[in-house]
């Protein structure tokens, strides 16, 4: 199945939830630190998202912040892009309202358009 041009936003799954809390609190001590800073990983979830323009580019973003941008084939059935932080990501269509997003040691990712 081709990719659907359109906005994609993050499901922010109890699974991703608990992988990013382990994640940020390997460097904190702190439990009121550790609360902000889960506070801010909720907030940034909220309103992360991925899309596909018209014009074949991928695009990911949490609100204003673009955090990458990729030349994609619009037919093609699965993508992989390198982010700017050297992590792999493999992204594919599933459905038409549905993108499913995987990174190496990191729950699958799902974005469901909005």
């Amino acid at each position: 199945m081709p990719f659907q041009p359109g906005r994609y936003g993050l499901v922010y799954t109890d699974e991703l939830r608990r992988w990013f809390r382990a994640q940020i609190a390997r460097g904190l001590d702190d439990p009121v630190e550790l609360e902000r800073e889960l506070a801010s990983a909720e907030a940034e979830a909220a309103i992360a998202e991925i899309e596909i323009t018209t014009n074949g580019e991928l695009v990911s973003r949490a609100g204003e912040r673009e955090w990458y941008r990729f030349p994609i084939e619009l037919d093609a059935s699965r993508v992989e892009v390198t982010k700017p932080t050297g992590q792999r990501v493999v992204l594919e269509p599933v459905g038409e309202n549905e993108i499913s997003g995987s990174e190496a040691d990191k729950p699958l990712m799902k974005f469901v358009r909005r």
